[in-house]
C-alpha cells in the first residue's frame, strides 16, 4: 500500500549508494505475486540472470496475540499446514500465518490463533513464501502490527485499495460517511499504523545491511 511504500522507500535511503527498489502492493496474494513476478523480471533486465536477488516483503499486519510492534519472525505457514523459513528469520520469533481471507474481529482472531499458534497475520506472505521458494529466490519478511488482537478491523477495507495498492478515497469515504460507526476502528488502524511502519522501515534497513556484510565476508 502506499502507506507502506512511503515509509520504507525513506528508510532505505539511507544506505547511501545502494540500489533498492520499493515497489507498493495491494492486499491479497495475486497482489503480491504480481509484484515480486515484476520485480524478478525487473532485475534479471538490469542486473543479469547471476545476479542474486533477495525480496523483501514488508509492511502492515493484523496481532492476533499481544507482541512487538514489530516482532521478530521464526517462520510463515498457512491454514493447510505449509511451513516457510524466511532468510531473516530469528529462531526464538513468532509465527505468521498467512489466509487468503480478511480476519476482522477479536473473536476471529482468537480462533485463528488456537487453530494455528501463530502471532500474526497477512494475507500474504504465505503466497510470497511459496512463490520464492518455488523459483529459489531469497525472501525476507518485516510485519508491523497495525491492528491489535482486540481491534477490529473492518472488512471494507479491502475495497478502499486497488490492486496496485492505491488508496480509493471516493469509496472509503461514501463507506465511512453511510457506515459511520467504522470510524474508531479505521483511526486506530492509522494511528498504529503512523507508528509502526518508520520501525518496519527501520527493520527493513537492517536485513539490507546484514546482507551487503554476509557479501563482504564472502
Amino acid at each position: 500500500m502506499a502507506i507502506e511504500r512511503m515509509h520504507v522507500q525513506r528508510a532505505v535511503r539511507d544506505l547511501g549508494g545502494r540500489e533498492v527498489a520499493v515497489i507498493q502492493t495491494g492486499i491479497g496474494k495475486h497482489a503480491i505475486i504480481a509484484a515480486a513476478a515484476s520485480a524478478m523480471a525487473s532485475h534479471a533486465k538490469s542486473q543479469g540472470p547471476g545476479k542474486p536477488l533477495h525480496l523483501i516483503l514488508a509492511g502492515a499486519c493484523g496481532g492476533l496475540t499481544p507482541v512487538d510492534d514489530v516482532p521478530a519472525i521464526a517462520r510463515v505457514i498457512d491454514e493447510h499446514g505449509h511451513s516457510w523459513t524466511p532468510a531473516n528469520a530469528d529462531p526464538s520469533g513468532i509465527t505468521l500465518v498467512g489466509v487468503d481471507t480478511i480476519i476482522a474481529t477479536p473473536a476471529d482472531k482468537a480462533a485463528l490463533a488456537a487453530r494455528t499458534g501463530a502471532a500474526i497475520v497477512d494475507m500474504e506472505s504465505h503466497a510470497f513464501a511459496a512463490w520464492c521458494e518455488e523459483r529459489g529466490v531469497r525472501w525476507s519478511v518485516v510485519r508491523g502490527v497495525s491492528d491489535t488482537p482486540e481491534e477490529t478491523l473492518p472488512h471494507e477495507v479491502l475495497d478502499w485499495i486497488s490492486p496496485s495498492g492505491d488508496t480509493r478515497s471516493v469509496r472509503a469515504a461514501r463507506d465511512l460517511l453511510l457506515k459511520p460507526w467504522l470510524i474508531p476502528h479505521v483511526l486506530g488502524v492509522l494511528r498504529r499504523s503512523r507508528r509502526v511502519l518508520p520501525k518496519v522501515g527501520r527493520r527493513v534497513v537492517e536485513v539490507l545491511r546484514s546482507d551487503a556484510l554476509a557479501e563482504a565476508a564472502r
